[in-house]
């Protein structure tokens, strides 16, 4: 599904890679955050689209932990 953000990146592969560093980062964030009440946890699943129960899957983990690994 894309989102306006994706839609306005389209074609420009600079803005494409810093939103693409921001979702790992959001997904980063999550997962130190994953509670149900956590205020922090549950703004990031919003902006990512993730529901509020739902686990994150090992491909997002370890593509959260890129966003680590490319900060390093």
């Amino acid at each position: 599904m894309l989102t306006a953000l994706d839609e306005a990146t389209y074609g420009n592969e600079e803005a494409e890679n810093e939103l693409r560093h921001i979702r790992r980062l959001l997904t980063w964030i999550l997962y130190h955050h994953q509670g149900a009440k956590s205020p922090i946890g549950q703004a990031c699943r919003k902006t990512l689209g993730i529901g509020e129960f739902e686990h994150l899957t090992d491909e997002q983990i370890l593509d959260a932990k890129k966003a680590i690994v490319d900060n390093a």
